[in-house]
């Protein structure tokens, strides 16, 4: 099928069936939230220099849809919120920094966790961002220890849960070395996770690590393991 004609069946199939915005379950074009949810989505300010030590930036708060639909993504494997998060990200994210990267990379999760949920959301996410360019390294960092579920800690257990928990794969960290990396997660509450991430991408050669997550939480928040 020409890809006009395939581009307006799908347009036509999108018309009597249109899908439904992952959030509230009205109807959403575009594989994305509805306008209204749309609408709830708070960005956040500006980026944030602390607590990584380099730039971060997340482009919602974490509150209403955004938060719903990590979720549903990250617990429930929906992929309609996957895909709706994935459209913030390359929507919102700043071309700057998205130009800037020279290298994606997602927080890595354990594997026991890995067997557990079945994917790694950050990479999932990471793996849309990139859309095929190349600078994806989805196995560039390793989380060597099982850590507790960050959801369950205060801030400073957060940081002691986490700390040495990373390093880069050492068959690709030739891969590093005088790189710009992009670090990509769902969500930065403390920033602990990223911090860990950004200093073991540091002592294998990386010249800058900065970091974008789909939200970020303006206070302690319970779904980020």
């Amino acid at each position: 099928m020409p890809p006009s004609l395939a581009a307006l069946g799908r347009g036509l199939l999108e018309l009597a069936f249109p899908a439904r915005c992952p959030a509230c379950g009205r109807p959403a074009h575009g594989g994305g939230l509805c306008a209204a949810c749309l609408a709830q989505v708070e960005p956040t300010v500006e980026p944030s220099l602390e607590p990584i030590d380099s730039l971060s930036f997340a482009v919602a708060k974490h509150a209403g849809p955004a938060a719903q639909c990590v979720r549903a993504f990250k617990y429930r494997r929906d992929w309609a919120a996957g895909r709706a998060l994935a459209l913030l990200l390359c929507e919102r994210a700043p071309a700057e920094m998205l130009g800037w990267a020279e290298i994606i990379c997602p927080v890595p999760l354990h594997r026991l966790r890995l067997l557990g949920r079945g994917f790694n959301q950050a990479a999932w996410l990471a793996r849309r961002l990139d859309q095929g360019q190349g600078r994806l390294r989805a196995r560039l960092l390793l989380r060597l220890r099982h850590t507790r579920p960050q959801a369950r800690l205060n801030g400073q257990e957060r940081l002691a849960n986490v700390s040495g928990a990373f390093a880069v794969n050492p068959r690709l960290a030739a891969q590093v070395d005088g790189r710009r990396v992009l670090l990509i997660d769902d969500v930065q509450t403390t920033g602990a996770t990223l911090h860990e991430c950004t200093m073991a991408l540091l002592a294998a050669g990386a010249v800058q690590v900065r970091a974008l997550t789909v939200s970020r939480a303006m206070g302690e928040i319970h779904d980020n393991p």
